[in-house]
């Protein structure tokens, strides 16, 4: 037997004689690898941001039938801080005028849900149908669609919302408006961008050369396709529609009092900040976690779906 041959039986012996021990310590540390367990934290985050969310739409939506005093009406002495009297709708406190300040939040989420979404799905709508023409078809038809986008890029986005509510009287529609344009010019070029990359191929080149009308190939072949894309988007956008409605009412430029918004509570306390935190602390802390839940949300399905297209 040479001396090779003795190396290797040697090593065979010694990789047949494995230590069960170290095979269990080796399967552990795998089992309790930072990547399963950042996993586990980041759906663990996703399902409290969907719960937050769930409890804010659902309050919005059957605000009318839960047993809350009337929003504009003064329920007790002003400035009345947080879990320090516990009546009627008084679990969170009282505004500067003696209003329940759970009253107001849940009836300005009605509010801000209502122009956070539909800002969204216009933009989703009328900025997808634009940018796919305009990816797919190209030519005029693209360059026509580029410059009208890129104008309205052009105007800062608060000059624009200021402009339209000043011009307009203030109400949920002026709202609407404004956000609505300032928000289709984004899901315009994110859906060009996927269209122009899906138009190339090679099952639309197929598609082409078979004679297949351009409208049928655009509905059929390339939005299934790319429609993920702004999908992924949307929950960012009504986030940032949230925080415009916010800063529009505390400029003043939001919709009249009493009818509450988040932004309206917190310019409506602003002037008792250092005497009584909790006005605006708490309508803030609400905008705070309504907005973060909406961007962790967006970030997971984001990750979800790069996760789909890298397979």
């Amino acid at each position: 037997m040479t001396d090779d041959q003795t190396g290797v039986d040697a090593e065979l012996a010694r990789d047949s004689h494995i230590n069960p021990d170290s095979l269990f310590a080796a399967e552990t540390a795998a089992e309790l690898s930072p990547v399963p367990a950042k996993r586990r934290r980041r759906n663990l985050f996703f399902w409290a941001a969907v719960v937050w969310v769930a409890v804010i739409f659902l309050a919005a939506l059957f605000a009318d039938l839960l047993p809350l005093p009337p929003y504009a009406e003064a329920i007790g002495p002003p400035r009345v801080g947080p879990f320090q009297q516990f009546g009627h709708g008084m679990i969170l406190g009282t505004d500067p005028f003696g209003r329940s300040n759970l009253s107001r939040v849940v009836y300005g989420a009605r509010v801000s849900m209502i122009i956070g979404v539909v800002a969204a799905a216009v933009g989703l709508l009328v900025g997808g149908a634009v940018g796919l023409l305009s990816g797919y078809l190209k030519g005029w038809t693209d360059r026509t669609s580029s410059f009208v986008v890129d104008t309205l890029l052009a105007f800062p986005p608060l000059v624009m919302l200021l402009t339209i509510t000043a011009v307009l009287q203030p109400k949920v529609s002026t709202i609407l408006i404004g956000l609505s344009i300032l928000v289709i010019p984004t899901f315009v070029r994110l859906e060009r961008a996927a269209a122009m990359s899906w138009s190339e191929r090679p099952f639309v080149l197929a598609a082409r050369s078979y004679g297949t009308k351009d409208f049928r190939i655009a509905v059929r072949h390339i939005l299934p396709n790319s429609v993920l894309t702004l999908i992924t988007y949307v929950p960012t956008v009504i986030s940032a529609m949230i925080v415009a409605e916010g800063s529009l009412s505390f400029l003043g430029l939001g919709l009249p009092s009493p009818t509450p918004s988040w932004g309206g509570m917190i310019a409506e306390g602003k002037s008792s900040l250092r005497l009584a935190p909790s006005v605006v602390f708490v309508p803030a802390a609400v905008v705070f976690l309504t907005v973060l839940s909406f961007n962790l949300i967006g970030e997971y399905v984001r990750a979800r779906f790069d996760k789909r297209t890298k397979r």
